[in-house]
């Protein structure tokens, strides 16, 4: 893995405000989102040409070995407005994190990860100033936190597994976020920025500061008995400082991918359906020993009320 293991995890994916955007405008909302990434890469005959970062994954008994990871989350989620200005958002997630060796699983890693809490506050909003336009947009800034409650020493059979195979970071996390909105009769963009800063846990490791961008453009079929179909298309970019540890930079670390985005949303009254393909389109990592990304899928229900 060559990003913030944590931070790669989750992003502000198709966030649950739009904002008189769709039928859940300022409604709270319950969700259950699952998302998964997967890594692949093989070593080459001295076992030293790919590892993943934070563990020594090289050595002869590793050489011509194909090395697979795959990291699945399952996040419980709340949204709450205050006055429509504010929002309050919690993320609870349930990690499943497992590393393969020419197919066979060597760690199949379950825990509680760790809880992030987000306030977003409206900045603007063309509401404010007509209620109805056929062109409205929104901008929302908010701050959020990381909490280091997921376990960063669970041990196995065959040993500790790295720190990104581990369900939490250890580490207390910062979080910038800015997203925008605009949409003209039926069709809309939406973009969000999110940077992350980190902070060094017990162990003396600290990820990379990192920021993500996702950007997409929508367009709503209204459908009958008051369902309404939301195709989106658009990118993924994430890009990674290099991580410290005790003090010493880890060259192995960091860089950028991008990636498509495909995916739709589905209203049914007061639940969202939703979900996403991201393909990588193309990376560029910090060095060649870093196990490459492949792709990520997305999945999600929310009740609104």
């Amino acid at each position: 893995m060559f990003v913030s293991g944590w931070f790669s995890a989750w992003a502000c994916d198709h966030c649950n405000i739009f904002l008189n955007m769709t039928p859940t405008d300022y409604k709270n909302s319950l969700g259950v989102q699952y998302r998964m990434r997967n890594l692949q890469g093989t070593y080459n005959p001295t076992g030293t040409a790919l590892r993943t970062k934070h563990g020594d994954h090289g050595g002869q008994d590793l050489a011509g070995k194909t090395i697979r990871e795959s990291y699945a989350r399952v996040e419980l989620s709340g949204s709450f407005f205050i006055k429509e200005k504010w929002n309050i958002q919690a993320i609870v997630p349930l990690v499943n994190n497992t590393q393969y060796v020419d197919g066979l699983a060597k760690y199949d890693v379950i825990g509680i990860g760790d809880p992030l809490v987000i306030g977003q506050y409206q900045l603007y909003s063309t509401k404010d100033v007509k209620d109805t336009i056929f062109f409205t947009q929104r901008l929302l800034g908010g701050v959020g936190v990381k909490l280091p409650i997921g376990r960063i020493n669970k041990t196995y059979p065959n040993g500790m597994p790295n720190l990104d195979l581990q369900p939490g970071s250890g580490s207390w996390d910062g979080l910038l976020l800015l997203t925008y909105m605009a949409k003209y009769k039926k069709a809309g963009l939406f973009a969000n920025i999110n940077f992350k800063f980190n902070s060094t846990n017990q162990q003396g490791y600290q990820y990379g500061t990192s920021w993500n961008n996702s950007t997409y453009l929508f367009y709503q079929v209204k459908m009958k008995n008051k369902v309404m179909l939301m195709p989106t298309i658009g990118t993924y970019i994430e890009l990674a400082n290099r991580d410290v540890e005790n003090a010493v930079v880890d060259r192995g670390s960091g860089g950028n991918y991008y990636m498509a985005d495909i995916g739709a949303m589905v209203f049914v009254n007061n639940l969202r359906f939703s979900s996403n393909f991201q393909p990588l389109i193309a990376s560029n990592m910090n060095s060649q020993t870093q196990l490459p990304l492949k792709n990520r899928f997305l999945l999600s229900i929310n009740y609104n009320f």
